[in-house]
């Protein structure tokens, strides 16, 4: 999992996944936080620790936040603008310790295996700024005579303000444009109304302008409370984002819809509960077609300079996400991606990914028991069958079976599980040994380190190969 990543190219119409530049399509899973990039209240936020829990997970995502002023986290720094004298600040001068922590967080996060987004802006913050009298762009606060609150901020109805917000965004852009792993995103949360939407995508032309469309380039979810919230994915999908983050009470209730490759769709627990979810919530976000990124208070890490705003809320569903997220990125290995589409109706479970011609079935049962896969796409091919058991993270090989039936039965060998079915498993397996126990191990070739029982037939997946602490589990 270490070393730079190849860049993520621009999808084909109807992939559900970017494809990088070896023409392998990536499954995009992780965590992120709001220190990211700036530190909160003057604590130094421990970037190095954050992402070896990153890579414990086998996660290949990150969320890089930024902000131009104090919200709920507190004060942010480095500031994206260089403040005069007297403390108010210049918003034609860009920060270049900003600039400089922003690259540094992009290289580190593809140091470590990860892809990174860039947020330029933050509609959140300007809302808690605004209201507190911190907002750069607020009377009073800048020398450049701009008085402006987030209506004006989020649409394009001050010159003036345009002015500012493009060349924050090229010099951004310019910042990091030539690095292989970095995305973007316009705005958190933006304001949800017409003048809002237009702003997102006049500044999404910009970045893509100044990126000179190397990169894949985002939308997320806007305000639900300050527009109607059942025309947010709608806008989303009009919009030219490669990339979106949707929104909705159907992601958070049982009924995820499925991704249909329009545009890749990045799950963000932030634009839905703030900070929920579970590992059964990330299989079936994932096995509907969406990659999956969670927002992390960093409960129970002991990681220093995280956010103290929201600790103590909700922090078994953060701990399960994390399982989830390492369990489906696990398993997402084990497949050849290329061709992969959301395929619900091959299964009496409702939730599968494949590529059935191809022999590729990721199939998730929530409910364990009884349940058939159509593999009549499969026929003349044996596939490998492996189990995850979703509870206890573990994965089991269960020999293997000819394709063909359109009704093919599996029973659950436990509760919540999810069947592995390829012709290509062995192929990925590069290295092999032996622990001091009699337990087998093996090293996939993205890194994974297997570690098997003394049967044979149970694995406990182990993340990076190369860490000291791969053997943490979150299950």
């Amino acid at each position: 999992m270490s070393g730079s990543r190849p860049s993520l190219l621009h999808h084909e119409a109807g992939d559900i996944y970017f494809t990088n530049a070896e023409g392998q399509e990536v499954y995009l899973a992780g965590l992120h936080t709001w220190t990211t990039v700036q530190d909160r209240n003057g604590q130094v936020f421990d970037n190095d620790a954050f992402l070896r829990l990153q890579q414990q997970l086998g996660s290949n995502f990150v969320r890089l936040w930024a902000s131009d002023a104090a919200d709920d986290h507190g004060t942010v720094t480095p500031s994206p603008f260089m403040q005069a004298a007297d403390g108010r600040f210049d918003l034609t001068k860009i920060n270049p310790e900003f600039l400089s922590t922003l690259r540094g967080r992009v290289e580190a996060a593809g140091e470590a295996g990860l892809y990174a987004s860039v947020m330029l802006f933050n509609g959140w913050a300007w809302h808690q700024a605004n209201s507190a009298g911190h907002s750069p762009y607020s009377a009073g606060n800048n020398v450049n005579g701009i008085s402006a609150g987030p209506g004006t901020i989020m649409s394009l109805n001050d010159p003036a303000v345009i002015a500012v917000q493009e060349a924050y965004v090229r010099a951004a852009v310019n910042t990091v444009k030539d690095l292989p792993n970095v995305l973007y995103e316009v705005a958190n949360e933006a304001s949800n109304n017409g003048d809002a939407w237009a702003w997102q995508n006049h500044m999404l032309g910009i970045i893509k302008q100044a990126d000179g469309n190397r990169h894949p380039a985002g939308i997320t979810a806007a305000e639900w409370w300050s527009g109607d919230r059942y025309a947010i994915n709608g806008d989303l999908a009009r919009s030219d984002a490669d990339w979106t983050s949707p929104d909705g009470a159907d992601y958070m209730d049982g009924s995820i819809p499925s991704a249909n490759g329009g545009k890749v769709s990045v799950v963000d627990t932030d634009h839905l509960w703030g900070i929920g979810g579970s590992k059964e919530f990330v299989w079936e976000a994932f096995t509907r077609g969406h990659n999956v990124i969670s927002m992390d208070t960093l409960e129970n890490t002991g990681i220093a300079g995280a956010s103290q705003a929201y600790l103590g809320y909700a922090p078994d569903a953060v701990t399960s996400m994390r399982a989830g997220i390492q369990q489906t990125r696990a398993v997402a290995e084990l497949i050849d991606l290329n061709g992969v589409k959301e395929h619900g109706s091959l299964s009496s479970t409702g939730f599968a990914l494949a590529d059935p011609a191809d022999g590729e079935f990721i199939v998730y049962a929530p409910n364990g028991g009884h349940f058939t896969v159509d593999l009549s796409e499969a026929r003349s091919m044996t596939l490998s069958v492996k189990w995850m058991d979703v509870d206890s993270g573990t994965l089991t090989s269960a020999g293997s079976i000819a394709g063909g039936n359109n009704a093919q039965n599996f029973t659950a060998p436990s509760g919540r599980a999810a069947l592995v079915l390829t012709d290509r498993l062995d192929n990925l397996v590069f290295g092999a040994g032996v622990t001091a126990d009699g337990d087998s191990q093996e090293a996939t070739a993205d890194g994974w380190l297997l570690t098997y029982d003394a049967a044979g037939d149970s694995v406990l997946l182990q993340g990076d190969a190369s860490l000291e602490a791969a053997d943490l589990l979150f299950a």
